[in-house]
């Protein structure tokens, strides 16, 4: 690969091949071509600036404390960060290729049925959600899910959810203690 400078001024990327060629009379000659591929270097530093941007995003992503997911319209799970691994004490890679109902069972049949909703709608909903953990307390969480079509059109579910438990035992607490207030 080389640079050329192009009689109108501009810089043009080649690829050039060449070889070197001896005649029987022992006389050497060279001979070769070359390509232009300024456009195809053009398109590879747009797709290394692309990755380099995914990367920042998937980086960004993953470091938020707040679970995000995207599911294809099967409701299969393609994407999760590790603040949604770390909210539901799943793997990423168990997860992945998995719906909410076959990860989370009966608990996962509310949250496949808010995706639904979602897809059909076209917007974003925000719904309060319940879970139960093997040990069997109760987990809430606010999921808020959205309908991305992508450009090649495939249709999307993605969502975020927030770990919300502590502020409804909170709230009980408050009406609670407000209740023993009334008695006293």
């Amino acid at each position: 690969e080389e640079a050329v400078t192009h009689r109108d001024g501009t810089v043009r990327q080649l690829m050039t091949r060449k070889r070197r060629l001896v005649s029987a009379d022992g006389t050497v000659h060279l001979f070769g071509s070359s390509t232009d591929i300024s456009e195809l270097k053009a398109r590879e530093a747009l797709l290394q600036q692309s990755l380099r941007e995914n990367e920042v995003f998937r980086s960004l992503i993953d470091n938020l404390p707040v679970a995000i997911y995207a599911k294809k319209a099967d409701l299969k799970l393609i994407y999760v960060n590790k603040g949604w691994c770390d909210l539901t004490g799943f793997d990423h890679d168990f997860a992945l290729g998995k719906t909410d109902v076959d990860i989370f069972g009966k608990d996962g049949e509310q949250f496949a049925e808010a995706d639904r909703v979602v897809l059909r709608s076209g917007e974003m909903r925000e719904f309060e959600e319940t879970l139960t953990a093997p040990d069997g307390s109760v987990r809430y969480q606010v999921a808020r899910k959205g309908a991305f079509v992508a450009s090649d059109g495939t249709h999307y579910v993605i969502g975020s959810s927030v770990d919300v438990t502590e502020q409804k035992q909170r709230e009980a607490d408050l009406l609670e203690a407000q209740r023993r207030a009334v008695i006293a």
